[in-house]
């Protein structure tokens, strides 16, 4: 299996506001592709951890072997240190490494699309209240803003109007 690339799948994570029907289109395929990376890359971590583990006990009884070969008494300890030091051992623990790295980015991965999963239903929930409108108070569109508080300020003196004149025909002071 090929290295975690991680810009292979960043625009995945991307939601286009504008084009909530094809991001929801979208996630399934996308949380579908990713799940199987991850099941890819955990199987070659785990297959990985079991080659790590056979090496390691090849070198430790190699070591053991060879030390009791020469007449020598050796610490489990020592052995565990030489078994470490052990080429083979450093290049199937490399793998591992690696492999244990690619799963974990794939985890977090999927997590992510999870979290736009959640994403996605607020702002579906947030367009089929009208939150897009053209008359957010939103600073990303444009001077729509300054027509929502003129239109206010014009509901406020038309309402100011209307008491002035209800005081007027119960014969009280304006306010």
């Amino acid at each position: 299996m090929r290295q975690f690339f991680a810009a292979d799948f960043k625009d995945y994570l991307r939601i286009d506001k504008h084009d909530l029907d094809g991001m929801l289109v979208k996630q399934a395929d996308a949380f579908y592709e990713v799940s199987e990376h991850l099941t890819s890359a955990m199987a070659e971590r785990d297959g990985l951890k079991d080659t790590l583990a056979q090496v390691t006990a090849e070198a430790s009884e190699k070591i053991r072997n060879k030390a009791e070969a020469a007449g020598d008494k050796m610490t489990e300890g020592r052995v565990t240190q030489l078994t470490v030091l052990s080429k083979k051992y450093q290049k199937a623990n490399t793998k591992y490494s690696q492999a244990k790295r690619d799963a974990e980015q794939w985890s977090l991965l999927k997590e992510a699309l999870l979290q736009r999963a959640s994403m996605l239903k607020l702002l579906v929930n947030l367009y089929s209240t009208n939150y897009f409108t053209t008359e957010s108070m939103s600073p990303t569109k444009g001077n729509a803003g300054e027509v929502v508080a003129r239109n206010n300020e014009q509901r406020y003196l038309d309402a100011k109007k209307k008491k002035k004149k209800r005081s007027a025909l119960r014969g009280h002071a304006p306010s």
